[in-house]
């Protein structure tokens, strides 16, 4: 198992990951540099969150909104890839693309209630990821070369 792929897994170990908040945007220092490109990091980033959900919401469906992703993401629920809805055919596993456009994920059946869950986000910028590219997000000065969980 390489590394990249055990991010998404429920047991791995990332206590000496940056907490961060969301939003967030991982290239946002790079965006204030330039308006062009050229400083602009691109690339795929990992984020997770750990929580607990009470046992008294078992029996209720739960959804996991997102109001945008720049630009692609695959969204895992402890360990479980969550498929979206996409009709264009992909290389991986992806969940959404499509930056600023939100979109909301049925997670009802993959949680642990009562117990520790993990939702894991694949998230890139890049035109050379794994997903296929969708012809936009390179107009920096709009924000679209932002990167990260907007």
């Amino acid at each position: 198992l390489d590394t990249d792929s055990a991010y998404g897994l429920v047991n791995f170990n990332d206590a000496k990951w940056e907490p961060v908040g969301i939003p967030h945007c991982y290239n946002d220092m790079d965006t204030y540099l330039n308006s062009t490109d050229m400083f602009m990091w691109k690339g795929a980033s990992w984020y997770r969150k750990h929580f607990i959900i009470e046992k008294k919401y078992a029996g209720k469906k739960v959804f996991l909104e997102f109001q945008g992703i720049n630009v692609g993401a695959a969204v895992y629920v402890n360990g479980i890839f969550k498929q979206g809805n996409t009709s264009v055919k992909q290389t991986e596993e992806v969940t959404h693309v499509g930056g600023f456009l939100p979109f909301i994920l049925d997670i009802t059946d993959d949680l642990k209630y009562g117990k520790e869950n993990v939702i894991a986000v694949k998230v890139s910028n890049s035109d050379k990821s794994f997903f296929k590219w969708p012809g936009f997000g390179v107009f920096e000065g709009f924000g679209m070369g932002w990167g990260g969980i907007v």
